[in-house]
């Protein structure tokens, strides 16, 4: 199974020579871990410093997310609207561009399948339950109140998607950390 940083590259290479590309098209090509996956990328695509709705459209999304993970769901459904809807690729490209050097420094500290306990579906539900409250916070408009919540939100995906026990150790860490400061 290869990394959430491979994935994402493999992501971006194949809609590199597109403009625009609807969120359905982009979770489809996320494949078989399209939930931890969707969560990581709405995550980074939250920390970006647009002005507007901006983060209250991918708080929603990522509340929305966190509930089919409580349901533990292996694959996401969006409503048609969301589906449709439509991200420039530039703008999802160069971001995720910038984001995989950092990626890849933190994959390097986890490691597959740790402490697995930690990683069934029960403590699945929970960390989707935590998603659900940390959309919700990413979505009230706070001058630069997305980080903390973004960045918890991407401790989630990554213990979701690497099975990692101790990631998800921290990923309850920095939701508290990010719940608490907001």
């Amino acid at each position: 199974m290869r990394r959430a940083s491979e994935r994402l590259e493999q992501v971006i290479g194949s809609v590199a020579d597109i403009t625009s590309i609807s969120i359905g098209d982009l979770v489809d090509r996320l494949g078989a871990s399209s939930v931890s996956l969707l969560l990581l990328l709405l995550a980074i695509l939250a920390l970006l410093p647009i002005p507007g709705p901006i983060g209250q459209i991918f708080g929603g999304v990522l509340a929305f997310v966190g509930v089919q993970v409580m349901r533990n769901a292996r694959r996401i459904w969006l409503p048609q609207r969301v589906r449709n809807a439509h991200l420039p690729v530039p703008l999802l490209v160069g971001t995720i561009r910038r984001f995989i050097p950092w990626l890849r420094w933190v994959e390097r500290g986890m490691t597959r399948r740790r402490l697995l306990a930690l990683t069934n579906t029960k403590v699945r539900s929970a960390l989707g339950g935590a998603v659900v409250v940390l959309g919700a916070i990413i979505a009230i408009p706070i001058p630069l109140g997305n980080l903390l919540p973004a960045l918890a939100v991407m401790s989630i995906a990554l213990a979701l998607l690497e099975r990692d026990g101790a990631v998800v150790i921290v990923a309850i860490g920095m939701t508290t950390v990010a719940i608490a400061w907001t």
